[in-house]
C-alpha cells in the first residue's frame, strides 16, 4: 500500500493537475479562436469540402457538372445550395457517403462536417468548421497528455508536450485548414497511444483489440495515408514484441489492425479504387517510378514545414536538436560505464515506446514524400503532436537525469514552456501560421483586402464573371462572394457575344459588377464589355484571385 502511495505521489495524481490541463487547453482554444477570427478566404480544396459535405445533387457533386451552370443568370441561392446544408438535407448522411465516390478520400470527415452543418441549415461560415475542429483539438490535447503520462510516469511532466504542441504555429495552421487533417491527427495520436498500451501489456485483452480495430477503421475512412503511419508504427512495435517474445500479443495486435482495415473496406468499398486505381493512386505510382528524385524536394518541404510549424526557425530547431543529441550521448556514455547493472523492464519499455513513436513519425514523413502529389505542409500536420511528444518527453528525461531537485526540475520545465509559448503562435512563430490567407489572395494588388468583405459592400449587385476556359476552377474561389449578389452569370470569354442579351435582363438604372481576368489586354476588354452591356463607364473596385472586379455604369 505504501509503495502504491509513493507511486501516486511520484505520478502527481490529484485534482490540481486536471485543472491545470483544462486551463492550458482552454487558453490554447482561445488562441485558436483568435486566429480563426483573423482568417480570410478559402482554398479551393476547402470549398470542395463544403460541396462534398452538403451538396445533395444526384450527379457528381461538383458545380461545373450542372447542365445550367454557364451562360445564364442565377440568384445567390443557386450557389448557396452547393455550399450549405439546406433544411431538407439536414442529417441526411446517405448523399454525403455517395458524394465521396467522386473523390479520393474516405467519407468520415465529411459526414461529421455535415452533422455540424445540419444544426445551422442554410448558413455558410468558417465558424462551422472551427466549431468542429476545436473539439477535435481538445481531444488531441487530452490524448497527448495521456501519451505523456503513460511514458513519463508523471502527470505534471506530461503537460509539457501539450504546451509545446498546442501553442505551436503548426497546430494553429492545422485547425485553420478546413480539410480532413485535424481528424487524421486525432486517429494518429490514438493509434500511437494504443501502441504504447500494447508495448506495456503482458497479455492483451480483447477490448484493446477492438479499440485497435475501430481506430484503424476510423483512420482508414479519414485518409489513406493513415495506413502508412500505422505500417511503420506497427513494424517498430512488432520488432519490440518479437524481441520480448510476446508472440500472442503480436498476433492479436495484427488481428486488430487487419479487422480495422477490413471494416473500413466493408463500410466504404470505393476505398479500394481510390487507393489503388484513382488518379491520385496513378500519380503516386508515377512519382515513385519516375526516378526524377521529386520525392527529395517533397521531403525537404516537409522538413521545412516541421521546422516552421513547430520550432519557428532553423536556429531554434538546431538548438533543440543539439541539446537532445548532447544529452543523449552523455546518458549513453554513463549507461555504458554502468553496463553491468541490469536494465530495468520499465526503462526498456519506455525507450521502446519512444522509438516506436519516432519510427512511426519518421516512416510516415518519408513514405508520404514518396507518394504525395504536392509539397504541401498539410500532409505532415497529423504527426505534429507525435513530434512534439518526442521533443517534450526527451527534454523532460534530460531534465530529470541532470537535475535532482524537484523544484529545480519544475522551474526548468516552466522556463522551457514559457519559451515555447513565446516562440509559438503567440510570438516569433506567428509569421509561420499558415492558412490565414489561402494561396491566391496574397497575389492581389490590395494585400489587406478581403474579397468577401468587398463583395458585401456591393450587396445586391448584378454580377458577370468573364473567364477563360482553362481557368474554370478559379470560379470556385468566388462562391463565397456570390452569396452577396442578387444575380450572377458565369460566362466564358469565348461567348462574349451573349453579353448584350444578358444585359437586357438588368434594370436600366442598375450598374453591373463584372469580374475580368487580370492577364491579357484588360483595357481593350473593358471597352468591349462596356459597349456590349450598354454601360461604358468602368470603375475598378477590388481584386479577387486572378480576377479584378469593375463596376460598369451608364
Amino acid at each position: 500500500m505504501q509503495t502504491r502511495e509513493l507511486q501516486k505521489k511520484r505520478m502527481g495524481t490529484g485534482p490540481a493537475v486536471y485543472w491545470v490541463l483544462a486551463a492550458v487547453l482552454a487558453v490554447q482554444a482561445v488562441v485558436l479562436v483568435y486566429f480563426a477570427y483573423l482568417r480570410q478566404g478559402y482554398n479551393v480544396d476547402e470549398l470542395f469540402t463544403f460541396f462534398l459535405s452538403n451538396n445533395s445533387a444526384t450527379t457528381v457533386p461538383y458545380p461545373k457538372t450542372a447542365p445550367d451552370y454557364l451562360g445564364q443568370w442565377h440568384d445567390a441561392s443557386y450557389f448557396r445550395d452547393f455550399l450549405t446544408c439546406q433544411p431538407s438535407e439536414a442529417f441526411r448522411f446517405g448523399f454525403v457517403y455517395f458524394n465521396q465516390y467522386a473523390d479520393v478520400l474516405g467519407p468520415l470527415y465529411f459526414m461529421l462536417l455535415h452533422l455540424a452543418s445540419s444544426f445551422v441549415p442554410g448558413v455558410f461560415s468558417k465558424w462551422i468548421v472551427v466549431a468542429f475542429h476545436i473539439p477535435l483539438f481538445l481531444l488531441c490535447g487530452i490524448l497527448l497528455w495521456q501519451m505523456g503520462r503513460r511514458v513519463l510516469k508523471n502527470n505534471w511532466a506530461a503537460l509539457f508536450p501539450v504546451i509545446l504542441w498546442g501553442f505551436s504555429a503548426g497546430e494553429v495552421s492545422a485547425v485553420l485548414y478546413f480539410r480532413v487533417y485535424q481528424l487524421l491527427m486525432f486517429f494518429v495520436e490514438l493509434i500511437t497511444y494504443l501502441a504504447f498500451c500494447i508495448a506495456e501489456a503482458r497479455q492483451i485483452r480483447w477490448r484493446l483489440v477492438v479499440a485497435v480495430a475501430l481506430t484503424t477503421a476510423g483512420g482508414f475512412l479519414t485518409h489513406y495515408y493513415f495506413v502508412l503511419y500505422t505500417l511503420f508504427l506497427g513494424l517498430a512495435l512488432g520488432v519490440y514484441l518479437l524481441l520480448e517474445r510476446r508472440f500472442r500479443l503480436l498476433g492479436r495486435s495484427l488481428i486488430g489492425v487487419g479487422a480495422g482495415v477490413a471494416l473500413g473496406i466493408g463500410i466504404f468499398p470505393a476505398s479500394l479504387h481510390q487507393a489503388f486505381s484513382s488518379y491520385r493512386a496513378r500519380g503516386a505510382l508515377e512519382k515513385i517510378t519516375s526516378g526524377e528524385g521529386k520525392w527529395k524536394d517533397t521531403l525537404y518541404a516537409y522538413c521545412r514545414a516541421i521546422r516552421n510549424g513547430l520550432f519557428g526557425s532553423t536556429q531554434v530547431m538546431v538548438i533543440v536538436a543539439a541539446v537532445l543529441a548532447a544529452g543523449g550521448i552523455f546518458l549513453l556514455v554513463r549507461w555504458l560505464r554502468r553496463r553491468k547493472e541490469p536494465v530495468q523492464p520499465e526503462t526498456a519499455c519506455r525507450v521502446a515506446q519512444l522509438l516506436i513513436a519516432a519510427v512511426g513519425a519518421g516512416g510516415y514523413t518519408y513514405s508520404v514524400a514518396l507518394v504525395a502529389p504536392y509539397n504541401a505542409s498539410r500532409y505532415v500536420y497529423p504527426i505534429f503532436p507525435v513530434v512534439m511528444f518526442l521533443v517534450g518527453a526527451l527534454l523532460w528525461l534530460l531534465v530529470r537525469a541532470f537535475l535532482r531537485s524537484r523544484r529545480v526540475r519544475v522551474g526548468a520545465l516552466a522556463v522551457l514552456a514559457a519559451l515555447s509559448v513565446g516562440l509559438g503562435s503567440l510570438g516569433l512563430g506567428r509569421p509561420c501560421v499558415e492558412n490565414l490567407r489561402p494561396t491566391g489572395l496574397e497575389n492581389t494588388d490590395q494585400e489587406t483586402a478581403n474579397p468577401e468583405d468587398a463583395a458585401a459592400q456591393n450587396e445586391g449587385a448584378y454580377n458577370i464573371v468573364l473567364f477563360r476556359d482553362p481557368y474554370i476552377e478559379y470560379l470556385y474561389y468566388l462562391y463565397p462572394e456570390f452569396l452577396h449578389y442578387k444575380q450572377i452569370c458565369l460566362l466564358p470569354e469565348s461567348q462574349m457575344q451573349q453579353l448584350s442579351a444578358l444585359a437586357a435582363g438588368v434594370p436600366a438604372g442598375e450598374s453591373v459588377l463584372v469580374y475580368i481576368q487580370r492577364s491579357g489586354n484588360v483595357q481593350a476588354e473593358l471597352q468591349s464589355v462596356g459597349a456590349a452591356i450598354g454601360r461604358p463607364h468602368a470603375q475598378r473596385m477590388f481584386d479577387s484571385r486572378v480576377f479584378t472586379a469593375y463596376r460598369f455604369t451608364k
